[in-house]
């Protein structure tokens, strides 16, 4: 790209409220992780106080996060509509699940709902589970600071070993005979759900490897009835060959907009206008191939959501 031509400055309010996301699925993450459960009474006590700090914490950035976005770019309220992307729904769902972990588990409101600890306990773990999942696909397929496959590897490596801590053993005397696998979890005779819920867990994060997935996460949930106001300044582009997203030329086949072609309903087309110019361009901005020196920062919905350039 031509170095002299100005991009669109880089958004602070925009990046501290994405790093507020990162934030509050770390915090999730180590819910997951920190043993909650010691055997010493004393710890015990510190551990719940603890988890409990965690959890509300971890719901307040999520809550911030989600709330404080679209003043940081207005263009992000598209994602707060029916028409909004899977991955972005996945976030959402995140946020739900987070609530149903933290306001039903106070005291007052657990003992009222569940009789059995152990029934509150499996359902608890599971709903864990799925946030874990959720998160993974929210801040995956974002990819704002998790693209490239060795960062990719990263999160999904984390996310899988919080998903393995739920996992927690229950103790065991020396006298008594080694229990099966599920038997051997603190989740009586929910063991063996819990324990499929996990793995299947842990093998489902494996779709964030899968290119056809990831591009099938940035599908609308319904289709947008409004086209978009979208700037692509051909003069900031120089350096890309046309070909490379006027592929439809070489072939002499190319008639009409990119737009128009991309949402019809032609078979050999795999994904939609959306899906797959957010993963063709967001892709070549983020990981640039190696002749490209000079790609302009990606701070937002709104650097290419924007009235068209003058020259």
């Amino acid at each position: 790209m031509n170095p002299d031509i100005p991009t669109h400055p880089v958004s602070l309010g925009w990046h501290a409220v994405q790093l507020g996301g990162v934030l509050a699925a770390v915090l999730c993450l180590a819910l997951c992780a920190l043993p909650l459960r010691p055997r010493a009474a004393s710890r015990a006590t510190l551990a719940l106080a603890r988890h409990k700090v965690l959890g509300w914490s971890a719901l307040a950035v999520a809550v911030a996060h989600a709330l404080l976005l679209p003043f940081t770019d207005a263009q992000v309220l598209e994602h707060y509509k029916p028409s909004l992307p899977w991955y972005e729904l996945a976030g959402f769902a995140a946020l739900a699940l987070l609530l149903v972990l933290t306001v039903p588990a106070a005291d007052a409101v657990r003992r009222r709902i569940w009789q059995r600890h152990r029934n509150f306990q499996a359902l608890h773990v599971i709903c864990a589970c799925l946030l874990v999942l959720a998160l993974a696909v929210h801040v995956g397929v974002t990819a704002h600071y998790t693209h490239g496959l060795p960062r990719t590897a990263v999160a999904v490596g984390l996310c899988a070993a919080a998903l393995l801590a739920l996992l927690r053993p229950r103790g065991t005397s020396r006298a008594a005979p080694a229990p099966a696998a599920s038997a051997a979890l603190v989740f009586g005779r929910h063991s063996r759900l819990v324990l499929v819920v996990i793995l299947a867990g842990v093998l489902a994060l494996g779709a964030l490897f899968v290119p056809r997935a990831v591009l099938a996460l940035h599908e609308s949930v319904l289709q947008r009835t409004t086209a978009l106001v979208l700037d692509f300044p051909h003069e900031k582009h120089r350096e890309v060959a046309c070909v490379t997203c006027h592929h439809n030329f070489t072939d002499r086949t190319g008639s009409g907009s990119c737009i128009a072609c991309h949402r019809s309903e032609r078979p050999d087309l795999q994904a939609g206008a959306e899906a797959r110019f957010h993963v063709f361009c967001l892709g070549c901005h983020r990981d640039p191939p190696p002749p490209l020196k000079h790609q302009g920062p990606v701070t937002g919905c709104g650097s290419c959501h924007s009235p068209p350039t003058q020259f």
